[in-house]
């Protein structure tokens, strides 16, 4: 590593797939540890509510949808990938002519294909967790007055998450 720098013009190819598997960890903590405190504001939440046992079975759903989703088909396909350009990065130091299916070029499409899917997915729950809020806010509302403001929160903060992650 006594090549790797922080200036751009100077990044080998290695060093930036090495500068994406540190990003690609980076990106998951960050996404599982909004989604973990996002779990615990639904429960903190709907404790105090009188609907807590008509809508948090819904919603406990869709974000054990959302997990499942999130960490079976993005995290550990990126993991994968990154730990593929990690051996990638390691066997360019050690070898001068790498292996084809370790190299970048063969991983690419991989990435494409796992990308799309989380995006495709991503969009799915979380209009279905916009429209689940909209619907018990409309469901609730009429009935229970005062639930209504915290509804309204769940709706509006549910969607900025969805603009947070399509901006």
């Amino acid at each position: 590593m006594k090549h790797f720098s922080f200036h751009y013009k100077e990044l080998k190819e290695t060093d930036l797939i090495f500068l994406y598997c540190i990003y690609s960890i980076l990106i998951f903590l960050l996404y599982f540890l909004l989604y973990f405190s996002f779990i615990f504001a639904l429960l903190f939440f709907f404790m105090f509510s009188v609907v807590f046992f008509f809508t948090i079975g819904f919603h406990l759903f869709c974000l054990l949808l959302a997990f499942i989703f999130y960490i079976v088909l993005f995290y550990t396909s990126q993991i994968l990938i990154s730990f593929l350009f990690l051996v990638s990065h390691i066997l360019s130091y050690l070898f001068p002519f790498s292996f084809f299916f370790l190299s970048p070029l063969f991983i690419f499409p991989f990435t494409l294909f796992f990308s799309f899917s989380y995006y495709f997915f991503l969009f799915l729950l979380h209009s279905t967790l916009f429209f689940s809020f909209f619907f018990s806010a409309f469901l609730f509302s009429t009935t229970f007055l005062f639930i209504f403001p915290s509804t309204l929160f769940f709706l509006f903060s549910s969607f900025l998450s969805t603009l947070f992650f399509f901006l």
